[in-house]
């Protein structure tokens, strides 16, 4: 899908959601024009088209003269669909603004990799999700010799320090379905459509800090100095989070969540400013890290 057709997407549906006047073709033309979009019946028509791939049917009344919302289609699940691809649309959007205008630039800084092929994936990646159609991927991950072509479920995408991943149904002979979009060498969108089942979860990384779903969940206890409560306060870990006591000097809290790599590399950057109190396992791993990290400065 293309920029015009997105932002001619959204110039249609907040005039059906918001407007309560609505636009005839001869309006939504003219209104598109203004934007300095195409306006030919041609492009309305892919418009339109899209739209209901979106999940969104829109109909033209005769009788009104004006472009309507289907009112046999869920009204409930139009506007969550609504809501999600404005929230796609305006990410994309901002972002690409700011990389395009050389003053923003200079005021909004995003991580390195926001320009990196990884990132350019993510509209794809989000309008495969939104119509429910399979995605066809090269990919290639660090322990592969070479890439390997997959057809994906794709059901959300996620992000963790400033890399973004898309998460997937399991697939056969691979032993996790999580795939990172920069090492995706190409994407594209097929025309094969999937459906959602109660199987699928969405809530997989919700006791998870990260990625890596390996490692047991575990009620883990901290103990953080003066130097890293207020951080640790104003940006907790996890929606877990609970202060379980709090003095002057420390912190104690604790959190619920799966004890994998990216829990210990959160608890080493802060060295000497957290202590694990429980589990002993997490302690052990964690005391071993620094020791080891200690040795190659002795």
């Amino acid at each position: 899908m293309t920029t015009d057709q997105f932002q001619a997407i959204i110039l249609l549906l907040d005039n059906l959601f918001l407007s309560p006047k609505k636009y005839s073709r001869t309006s939504f033309a003219d209104a598109l024009e203004d934007k300095g979009l195409p306006f030919k019946p041609s492009f309305i028509t892919k418009v339109l088209s899209k739209t209901r791939d979106l999940g969104i049917n829109i109909v033209h009344s005769h009788l009104e003269g004006c472009y309507q919302l289907d009112t046999d289609d869920n009204q409930e699940e139009m506007l969550l669909n609504y809501q999600n691809i404005k929230n796609i649309i305006s990410l994309e959007q901002f972002s690409q603004k700011v990389l395009d205008d050389p003053i923003l630039f200079r005021y909004v800084q995003f991580g390195h990799r926001v320009r990196g092929k990884g990132y350019a994936y993510l509209p794809l990646c989000l309008e495969a999700i939104l119509t429910k159609r399979k995605l066809q991927i090269v990919y290639e991950s660090f322990k592969d010799d070479k890439p390997t072509t997959y057809i994906i479920e794709p059901l959300f995408v996620k992000e963790y320090l400033n890399r973004w991943y898309i998460i997937t149904r399991t697939l056969v002979n691979r032993d996790h379905n999580i795939f990172a979009l920069d090492r995706i060498h190409d994407l594209e969108i097929t025309q094969k459509e999937f459906t959602l089942t109660e199987v699928d979860s969405f809530a997989m990384f919700d006791n998870t800090i990260g990625i890596d779903q390996r490692g047991e969940i575990s009620y883990v206890r901290l103990k953080c100095d003066q130097s890293a409560i207020n951080y640790i306060r104003t940006l907790p870990w996890h929606d877990s989070f609970k202060e379980e006591e709090i003095t002057a000097d420390y912190m104690i809290f604790s959190i619920t969540v799966r004890l994998n790599h990216e829990l210990e590399s959160l608890l080493i950057s802060y060295g000497s400013a957290i202590e694990v109190l429980e589990p002993v396992e997490l302690r052990t791993n964690i005391k071993n890290k620094l020791q080891k990290a200690l040795n190659k400065y002795v």
